[in-house]
């Protein structure tokens, strides 16, 4: 077990440097070796390659398992919910799992047997206050992350009202740049086709003024119709029903066919 914990862990750290990930990788694989490292020690398979190993000596490296396991899923929690640089309270809790494990492997050997086990209660609560300290941090990464999302939305929010505001604006102004010269259009080639001022001559000038009329009346509805829509969408305007007769828009798009 402890053989494939550190396979793990090898290849953990060779992956994350590999890919340049940030240096969550490293409390990850520091974690699957401690986790491996204490498996092996309960599960007494250490007398199965060290029959003269101390019991005393095997409870203290089962007290320093449990410290090393602690530090490295604290170590791993904060580089997933805790950015930045540690902070005070991070600092506290390694030094403290550090002392221990400093105690349990270089004090210990000199005292009576079962020395250890002193710090079962102390180190329970501590790893009390470090599950609350952890779910702290887990909580303000959550609510951060939260109002990050909200402040997001709210930025976009804004951003589409701008697009709205601006196209609004761009077709008021292309509508008013349109309109003029279609109205033109339409009025010379009103005035061409009823030969008001005087005959055309050839009848072909006057099919020509009629197809100049409707091309142009057709694209001034265009243009109309472009406003009207741009009115529905910022809730300026409201739709009137009608009735709307099939013939005479075939009639308009067969004459523009064959006009073309």
């Amino acid at each position: 077990m402890i053989f494939l914990s550190l396979l793990v862990s090898l290849a953990t750290l060779a992956v994350g440097r590999k890919v340049k990930a940030n240096k969550s990788y490293i409390p990850f694989a520091f974690l699957v070796s401690a986790s491996g490292f204490r498996v092996f020690l309960v599960s007494n398979l250490i007398w199965d390659y060290f029959p003269s190993f101390s019991l005393s000596r095997k409870y203290d490296l089962e007290y320093l398992s449990l410290f090393m396991v602690a530090a490295a899923y604290y170590a791993f929690t904060c580089a997933l919910f805790h950015n930045g640089r540690p902070h005070t309270i991070d600092k506290i809790m390694y030094g403290i799992c550090a002392l221990c494990s400093i105690f349990t492997l270089f004090v210990t050997p000199f005292l009576p047997p079962g020395t250890v086990t002193l710090l079962r209660e102390p180190f329970q609560i501590f790893c009390l206050l470090m599950g609350l300290t952890l779910t702290g941090i887990t909580l303000q990464s959550m609510f951060s992350g939260a109002i990050k999302c909200a402040d997001a939305l709210g930025q976009a929010i804004v951003r589409a009202e701008e697009s709205v505001r601006a196209k609004s604006e761009f077709i008021a102004t292309m509508s008013h740049e349109l309109r003029t010269p279609l109205n033109a259009v339409v009025g010379f080639s009103e005035i061409m086709r009823l030969e008001v001022f005087r005959p055309l001559g050839a009848k072909k000038y006057i099919e020509y003024a009629n197809d100049i009329n409707a091309s142009g009346t057709h694209l001034l509805a265009v243009v109309n119709d472009v406003v009207d829509l741009s009115r529905i969408e910022t809730g300026n305007d409201e739709l009137h029903e009608e009735v709307l007769r099939a013939e005479g828009i075939t009639k308009l798009v067969l004459s523009l066919s064959n006009a073309s």
